[in-house]
Parts: structure tokens; sequence; C-alpha cells
């Protein structure tokens, strides 16, 4: 009993900031399932948009696919996507453990993730500071108002547990004298494991480690790199089966187009003028910090140094290397989190000197350093998280779980379905079955031609206004260029307002007028094939499905001769082709 008192008062703070960080964001779930009550039959809420992809990816896996290339389109399934599916495969193996889905998993993640993560982040910062004030307050603050909570699947959820367990074997292999063989192999399991999960942890970190490992060869650390050696040897050895994957999806049909759609392309231009002036000036003071205290000879400062180049290095590599690979869309609250262990660090070495100016002068920096890129860089996500609490996606659509059960009862695997866009997002995450259409599979492998046709087909029951009305696309809402324009704008419009007497004219290549005259030629090319409803079988397709809550306009009952309806479950109904002559062709397969 003693030992527990004891215990609750060295670490009631920290188990109080656990708490808090958890309810945070699990209390969106509790509320909704207090207002679904007895409603409630079977459709997780949704509090992240890329929440239904990643689960449709471990159904996959259900499914028997488990290169996990496509998760939507039948046609696809065999073409290589190079993308990390070590974290699929865990919420999988946990479905199966559990009995659970991946959706209903999900709920479960939302309370189990944010703890793990707040008491991992809590080890780190302490070893850099025992300043236990700022070790709780900062993650507390990145994890609730900053981030608006942790709801997002496999990053932060999976992976940034593992990225953070790497950060603190990594930093005792550089601190400690004792244990630096067990604690470098440990390291590089945990690197390795980041390589067969998720892009943007591994290669941040070849980043940093390589930024270090330069140093200690300046230094003529041989000892310590020795010990770096090895741990990046075990990283690479366990990632051995993602370099495979990517060899393999390099000669895979349109991977060029496929990248493209993804945010890849070819620049020399910074995703994000103002993160990296924030970044650069983030590095500056703390060059004159380390000057100003005489850190220059400790390891702490040399492992914040590394931090706060490679944050300035790795997402504006493409200033070298040409070619943009969406770093800072994926970046949006990791430089928050180096600054914030930055500051710990730092406020750690003031308050342990006398008052004076350079004290406070310290102080009022490090905090308007704080607050100001979070701010600027639209990294609060407050009101986002607060309209959480206000009507779900799925609150009305709880009669989907009869629809998904008829689906898995009485259809084969992987038949496909038409549907509404709100429909097909869910299915694949709920059933075995594909679909025509989905937002999500716009980063999946394909042509362009053929993500334009299949989003034009998907609105064929439509009235023809959607095809007068610019297809229903905006510069806000695109289907081919989404990621590669808004860099474009990004970048370009810092250059077009500082162009220094001079015009700049910057031709945008992924310009929103030059996707929708794309899009114009491909519907002019598929008027030509006559607008009838065999030209939906340019793609396998076996139901289609008729929410009329969803899709009142749908003329679908002007077809009544080409299809028979199979099943009608509420307003949804559940309709298939009358005869053979609607055959898929076999050669698009």
């Amino acid at each position: 009993m003693n030992t527990v008192l004891a215990w609750i008062k060295k670490y009631w703070l920290v188990a109080l900031a656990t708490i808090v960080v958890v309810v945070f964001t699990g209390l969106p779930s509790i509320v909704f399932f207090q207002r679904m009550g007895d409603d409630f039959k079977g459709v997780y809420p949704v509090f992240n948009s890329d929440a239904l992809y990643y689960h449709a990816r471990a159904q996959e896996i259900d499914d028997g696919h488990y290169d996990l290339n496509h998760a939507y389109f039948f046609e696809h399934k065999d073409i290589a996507y190079p993308q990390s599916n070590g974290a699929e495969y865990f919420v999988y193996g946990l479905t199966k453990l559990f009995n659970f889905s991946a959706p209903a998993m999900q709920i479960a993640f939302d309370f189990i993730a944010p703890g793990l993560i707040f008491i991992l982040t809590y080890f780190l910062f302490k070893k850099f500071s025992s300043n236990e004030y700022t070790a709780v307050l900062f993650p507390v603050i990145l994890y609730t108002v900053v981030m608006g909570g942790l709801f997002k699947p496999i990053n932060p959820q999976i992976t940034f547990p593992l990225l953070l367990l790497f950060l603190i074997f990594w930093i005792k292999l550089i601190l400690n004298n004792d244990h630096k063989f067990r604690n470098s192999i440990v390291a590089g399991i945990l690197w390795g494991l980041l390589f067969l999960m998720y892009f943007y942890h591994w290669s941040f970190l070849v980043v940093v480690v390589g930024l270090y490992m330069l140093a200690l060869l300046f230094k003529k650390s041989f000892s310590e790199l020795k010990y770096h050696g090895l741990m990046c040897g075990i990283a690479v050895l366990i990632g051995i089966p993602y370099f495979v994957r990517i060899w393999q999806a390099m000669d895979a049909p349109f991977h060029t187009e496929t990248a493209v759609r993804v945010g890849q392309y070819f620049s020399h231009i910074p995703e994000s003028i103002p993160r990296l002036l924030v970044a650069l000036v983030w590095i500056a003071v703390f060059a004159w910090f380390v000057r100003a205290y005489n850190l220059s000879r400790d390891k702490k400062s040399y492992i914040i140094g590394t931090l706060l180049l490679a944050n300035i290095i790795y997402p504006n590599h493409q200033i070298i290397s040409g070619i943009i690979i969406q770093n800072a869309v994926h970046w949006s609250w990791m430089p928050v989190f180096i600054f914030a262990l930055s500051a710990h660090y730092m406020l750690s070495i003031a308050r342990n000197n006398k008052p004076s100016f350079k004290n406070i002068s310290a102080y009022v920096l490090i905090a308007l350093m704080l607050i100001a890129p979070a701010w600027r860089l639209n990294t609060f996500n407050w009101s986002r998280y607060v309209s959480q609490y206000n009507n779900n996606v799925v609150d009305d659509k709880q009669y989907y779980s009869e629809v998904f059960d008829w689906i898995n009862d009485n259809t084969q695997k992987d038949v496909v379905i038409f549907s509404d866009s709100e429909l097909m997002k869910f299915i694949p995450a709920y059933t075995h079955a594909n679909v025509y259409n989905s937002e999500y599979a716009y980063n999946l492998p394909g042509s362009d031609q053929e993500v334009i046709e299949r989003y034009l087909l998907a609105h064929f029951f439509e009235p023809g206004s959607f095809y007068e009305n610019g297809f229903g696309l905006s510069g806000g809402a695109r289907i081919l260029w989404s990621f590669p324009s808004e860099s474009e704008k990004n970048t370009h419009t810092f250059f077009r307002g500082w162009g220094f007497g001079r015009e700049a004219n910057y031709e945008e290549q992924y310009s929103f007028d030059k996707e929708l005259a794309k899009i114009s030629g491909v519907y002019e090319s598929l008027l030509e094939q006559d607008w009838d409803i065999a030209l939906l079988k340019k793609y396998r397709l076996d139901y289609i499905v008729w929410d009329s809550n969803e899709s009142l306009e749908w003329d679908i009952k002007d077809y009544s001769q080409d299809l028979e309806l199979v099943k009608k479950i509420g307003d949804v109904i559940i309709y298939k082709f009358k005869d053979t002559r609607y055959a898929l062709d076999a050669s698009r397969i």
C-alpha cells in the first residue's frame, strides 16, 4: 500500500495528464454512443477522413489480398503499390485476436493510443531534462488543442509510438555508456519496423541519423560510429521486404501518373515557405542559445541541433533532389513536436541559471516561437475537434449495417458495387466487396484516364446538370492533381508576391483549368461511345445499389428494362443487370 501511495505521489501529474489526453480523444466516441443509444446498429463513427481507407486495407487482408495493392478496384489487385503495409497487418491481427471489425477496433485505439503516445513522449522529454512541468505540459498541449486529438489510424496511433521508442533508445545509446550494444540493437529493430509501416517516419530518421553520424565522423568518434552502424544494418535488414516492394512497384503500369496524383513531382521549390522560415528561425535561436550558455560539449545539444537541422532538410530536400514527396502535408504537426522538445531542453537550461537579461530573453523567445508556428501554420485543430461533438457522418447512416450484412451474406468475395459516393466509402471497410469508384482510390494504381472515367461514370444516373456545372469539381475539389496543385499554389504565390521588381510568371503545370480540360476531353470521348448504361461495363460491375435517402435525383427507374431488382432494404434498392449482353469485357481486367 505504501508503495502504491508513493508511486501516486511521485507520478500524479503524469497520470492526470495521461487521463486528459485519453479523454480528449476518446470523449467524442462516448458522446456519439450516448447520443445514438439503441439507434446504433453497428456503423461506427468516423472522426478522421483517412480512417475508412485504412479499415478497407485491413479488410483487404481478410479478403485474401495480402499484398494490399488496391483495396477498392477489382482490376488492380496484382499491380504493385509501393506502400508499407505492416501497420495494417498489425491491426488485422488484433481484429482476429479480439474478434472485432477494423472500424470497431478503431474505437479501442482512440482510447489506448493517446495514453501510450503521451507516456512515451513524457519519457522522451525526461531524457533531456528532469523538469516535470514542461515534460507534461508541452505534450498535453500538443496532443489536444494543437493536433485536435489523436484520432488518425496508422499514423500517429500505430507508428508514432515506434518512432518515440526509437528516439528513446537512440538517445540512450548516445548518452549512456552502458548497454550500448543492447540499445543499438533495439533501436535498429524499431527503425526496421518503421520501414515496414510508415514512410514519413523512417525516411526522417535517415536524415536525423545520417546527420548525427556525419558529426561523429567529423569528431572521429569511431566507437560510437560502430554502434550506429550496427543499428543501421539491423534496420535495413528488417526493411528488406519494403525495399523489394518498392523495386517491384517502379515498373508497375501507370506508376508515374499514380505518383503525381499522390503528390510526387519535380520541383526545386520548398513546399511551404512559411514553415521553412520558422524552422530557420528556430535553429538560429538554438545556435545562439548553445553559444550563450556554453553548451557546445553537451551531447543533448547535439541531438536537439540534429533534430532541428533535419526539420529543415527533410521537408525541403527537393531543393537539392528536385522531387517533392509531400513531406509538408504529412508533417503538419511534427515540426511543432520538435520545437516543443527543443523548448523543453532550453527552458530547463535557462531555469537552472540566475535571473538575468539573457535568461528573460530566452524565456520570451521560446514562448513566442512555440506559439507562433503552431498558430501561423494552421496546426491548431481546436475548431475541427469541437465540430466532432455535433452530428457525426454516420448518425443518419446506421441503416448501412443491413446493406453490409446482405452483401457479406449473399455475394461472392470481390464483387463490385456501384452506389452513391458516400456508401462507396464504407463498403470496402465493412464488406468483402469492391466498389466502382472511390475518392480514396485516386492515390492508388491506375491511369489518369481510368480515374476520370470512373469518376464520370459514377455519376451516370444523375441529371445532366452535373456535367454542365464543371463536373462537380472546383479548385478545392480535385480528382487528379490536388496535392501537386497545392504545392504549386503555395510556392508560386510566394514568388509572385516577392518578385523584387521583376515580373515572376510561373505557369502552373497542375492547375485546375488544365485538369478540367483533361476531364472534359475524356467526357467527350465517352459521349462518342454512346451514353448508354452498357458503358458502365467498361469496368467490372456486379450490383447497383440505389440509396434513395442519399440520391433522390437518380434516374435509375428509366433503366428498368436493363436492370433486375434483387433486394429492397428499407429505402435502399439493390439491382443487377438482366442479361449477358452486359457482360464484362475480360480484356479490361
